[in-house]
């Protein structure tokens, strides 16, 4: 795959130009797509960022860019699925003793092996470990390190003492990552179709962020442009014929992912099809108490609140942020919570600015609150509509807003007039003095399209979040990472989902967000959905809790407990 240097570039001009570097794991996905349509990026000169690429030599960027296509082959279907890494062949080894110390540092070394028994000699798999005592509820997360020589690296630290056991998922085999990459960047929204509707007149059409690409397939020049309201993406959809249809009659958005898995190989269905991940080998550690601590049962804890915590250190925290036992997620860098009335939000206006999974800190947060929050505005009973309750007893706001196209399934009367007030106008329209904490998340609804859309949503984010810290000097941002999963069901089409792409996006957000990370504090929920081996979209309550009371860690203060 050639690209000249210019389509390595992305040159646009905006009023306050935005820049930020994008990521090698970015690109990985992103120049598969940009050579195909480059010139959509450039059509947007009023609403893009301007985009450099790291490193000083050209050339050598080049280079390094195409090693690491090559390391997915680039997107290529696979032919022959036994040639894959093989987790039943697998094999793990312990690097050092079955009995340690609480604290010690568990080293393993994983070979993977093919089918046919035969030693891999690149890396690019994507393992997932991790150490676990069902007797405890302890739950934590492994760090995976790739050698590209077929072999792993995994380390976890010894949390608490007794038996526990270690485990190493094969989750995805290279090929069916370079699957993902490949569907992502042809499936360039196929699945949403639009209604209109005026009187007794009906219409369908399609939509895409690509207005030349939008005419091609649409095979019509007559577009509605919705760029002006949708505010993080450029969205344009074909106006349906008819007399009495104009664009101000859109009503309704559909999805359909019927066909997204056509293109797969029979490779690949086999592949994808794989029962079992997990290596069989059974590595089982013993882990004794301090000698000048025998009643010790866990690490010791960080003495320093949460809520005075450096917030910059965890855009690039290399180790993981906790673990769970007896069921409590336990934070390693700060000083959890033991206990919360809800006195700590007293006075203050919460906004949740995202999809489904951030609805459901919202319905645990009012769950644990000792007190009543009656809703006082709420367009419909749907998630996807806005919904505002209020804890008179305390003075709490909590605002839920779900996140711009694209989106799933909905019908409202009229959608120009939902979504054209998105939280940078609200959260700019409250008060200067108001205490305003400001949640974000943006990845289930964006993460089956090629990751440079999620990319502008992004950049446009952080615009509107430069402006809020402008406006009013008295909020505090987060952004909730994405969560691990490994498969997405929706209706009869089940699609398997390498969390290599959370973790891109992840990648991208942290380059787009660079320059703010003393005002932004970011919320890493991977380490708790890899600990419990989490396999759905939406998480089960141990885990939603774990992440609503890492959240809550840092507005509120206690000194009692570092378990939350």
């Amino acid at each position: 795959m050639k690209f000249g240097l210019s389509d390595l570039f992305i040159s646009v001009n905006r009023s306050r130009q935005i820049v930020f570097y994008v990521p090698f794991a970015l690109l990985l996905c992103a120049v598969a797509g940009f050579f195909v349509e480059y010139k959509f990026m450039l059509q947007f000169k009023q609403s893009s960022p301007s985009v450099k690429l790291e490193g000083g030599n050209l050339n050598t960027l080049q280079r390094q860019l195409d090693n690491l296509l090559i390391r997915y082959k680039p997107f290529r279907a696979c032919r022959d699925s036994v040639s894959a890494s093989d987790p039943t062949r697998s094999k793990i080894q312990l690097k050092g003793n079955h009995v340690i110390n609480l604290g010690d540092t568990i080293r393993l070394n994983v070979i993977l092996f093919d089918g046919y028994g035969k030693a891999k000699s690149t890396g690019g798999d994507h393992l997932r470990a991790r150490l676990f005592a069902y007797s405890f509820d302890a739950f934590a997360p492994c760090t995976v390190l790739d050698n590209r020589n077929g072999t792993y690296t995994v380390t976890a630290e010894a949390l608490w003492t007794g038996w526990s056991k270690l485990e190493v998922d094969v989750l995805f085999p290279k090929e069916i990552i370079a699957t993902a990459l490949r569907i992502r960047t042809t499936w360039d929204f196929s699945d949403i179709e639009v209604a209109f509707h005026n009187l007794n007149v009906f219409g369908t059409s399609m939509c895409n962020p690509n207005k030349v690409m939008l005419e091609k397939k649409s095979e019509t020049d007559i577009i509605c442009n919705f760029s002006y309201w949708n505010k993080t993406m450029p969205w344009f959809c074909a106006k349906p014929h008819g007399r009495n249809i104009s664009c101000k009659h859109w009503v309704s958005i559909g999805r359909s992912w019927t066909n997204y898995t056509n293109t797969l190989s029979k490779c690949e269905q086999e592949l994808s099809g794989r029962a079992n991940a997990t290596i069989p080998t059974e590595t089982f550690i013993k882990v004794l108490p301090i000698h000048s601590a025998h009643s010790q049962v866990t690490v010791d804890q960080p003495n320093i609140a949460c809520a005075d915590y450096n917030k910059s250190k965890l855009w690039y925290r290399l180790k993981p942020t906790g673990y769970f036992y007896n069921g409590t997620w336990i934070l390693r860098h700060c000083k959890g919570l033991s206990t919360f009335d809800g006195n700590c939000l007293r006075n203050k206006i919460i906004y949740f600015w995202g999809d489904s999974t951030l609805q459901q800190w919202l319905i645990y947060l009012k769950s644990i609150l000792t007190f009543e929050c009656k809703v006082v505005m709420k367009e419909t009973r749907h998630w996807r509509m806005k919904k505002t309750c209020y804890c008179h007893q305390y003075n709490i706001t909590l605002n839920w807003m779900p996140h711009n196209i694209p989106i799933s399934n909905f019908s409202v009367e009229n959608p120009m007039d939902f979504f054209s007030k998105t939280f940078c106008e609200e959260i700019c329209n409250e008060r200067k003095d108001s205490d305003v904490i400001l949640i974000i998340t943006l990845y289930l609804h964006i993460q089956m399209y090629s990751p440079r859309f999620f990319a502008l949503h992004m950049v446009e984010i952080r615009r509107c979040v430069e402006s809020i810290f402008k406006n009013n000097l008295n909020v505090r941002v987060f952004i909730k990472l994405p969560h691990t999963h490994n498969k997405v069901k929706i209706k009869d089409v089940l699609i398997k989902q390498p969390d290599i792409i959370g973790y891109i996006f992840t990648d991208i957000i942290r380059k787009v967000f660079k320059g703010l990370y003393l005002k932004v504090i970011v919320l890493d929920n991977q380490d708790a959905t890899r600990a419990v081996k989490n396999v759905p979209i939406h998480p089960g309550q141990i885990v939603v809790r774990a992440m609503v009371n890492q959240f809550l860690s840092y507005i509120c203060h206690d000194s009692k407990s570092s378990s939350v």
